[in-house]
């Protein structure tokens, strides 16, 4: 709303993804992420080393998984605590 009544409002840069465990899809697991207009990063609940880290911007099919790219290193850390931050602002 606050878009539509005041055209100084800022658009939110970045927002918040998830799925968690249902009955009806027991082998697919939790997950959060955050999704910029360039980045995606998915983290997995309770499994270590699968998160996932993408650029869309250079790999919109999503095929290269950066999350272990020394160079991707710093968007990485920036979207893991911007997901610490929307996780605490959807509370």
């Amino acid at each position: 709303m606050p878009l539509l009544k005041n055209r100084l409002a800022t658009w939110r840069e970045s927002f918040l993804a998830g799925y968690f465990l249902e009955k009806v899809a027991p082998r697919t697991p939790s997950w959060q992420a955050v999704r910029t207009t360039r980045w995606k990063y998915i983290h997995y609940a309770g499994l270590d080393g699968m998160d996932e880290l993408y650029d869309l911007q250079a790999d919109p099919p999503e095929v290269r998984n950066l999350i272990k790219d020394a160079a991707s290193q710093p968007e990485l850390n920036r979207l893991k605590a911007e997901l610490v931050r929307l996780k605490q602002e959807s509370r």
